[in-house]
């Protein structure tokens, strides 16, 4: 018996030690200044063919902060663009205004397509290629949120691709609708 509590003991202080921050996990990225130094702790991991990811959860202050950082290596420059723009279509088609199943007229339409940031924040230089968003989400983190009852979080989605490294990144931070978003990109290649 004394034995698997001393197991136990290991394995929740060796969880417990797994909280990092941003710029020691990502050291190819350089940070927002406001995020590089924040704690986080991985809430889960996954791993594909050549896509490695994470959910984060932040500590401290940021404590109802969330981040979901998806890495692609050994992606070629043609592939990047393919991806930018596939996710793209992908966020932007969660917005689009179509046509209903009801062939009578429509007496109301609503959207928020105004209030959000649907054209993105375009940076393309020698480093990097980038796009940001700046959406809303449900407490579930579900994007496409255009109704205020729904909106719980303010979400910044960012692709980026680091032209030197080959990586594609597909990131999605999640904070509280009351912050407002970040006037620059959440990251961007170190060099």
């Amino acid at each position: 018996m004394k034995y698997i509590i001393s197991i136990v003991f290991v394995l929740v202080s060796s969880s417990c030690s797994q909280k990092q921050t941003l710029k020691s996990s990502f050291p190819k990225l350089k940070w927002s200044s406001t995020l590089k130094d924040q704690r986080f702790v991985v809430d889960k991991e996954f791993q594909e063919k050549n896509i490695a990811g994470k959910k984060m959860k932040f500590e401290g202050e940021f404590n109802d902060h969330q981040l979901i950082a998806e890495v692609m290596t050994d992606i070629e420059p043609e592939k990047a663009a393919i991806l930018m723009k596939n996710k793209t279509m992908m966020i932007k088609g969660l917005y689009a205004i179509q046509a209903t199943p009801y062939s009578g007229t429509i007496t109301k339409e609503e959207s928020c397509i105004a209030e959000l940031q649907i054209d993105p924040l375009v940076m393309d230089n020698k480093i990097q290629t980038s796009q940001q968003f700046n959406l809303k989400a449900t407490e579930r983190l579900v994007l496409g949120v255009c109704t205020e009852e729904q909106n719980v979080f303010r979400n910044q989605s960012l692709l980026l691709y680091c032209k030197k490294d080959k990586i594609f990144y597909d990131m999605r931070y999640y904070y509280p609708k009351s912050n407002k978003p970040f006037a620059t990109p959440i990251a961007s290649c170190a060099n």
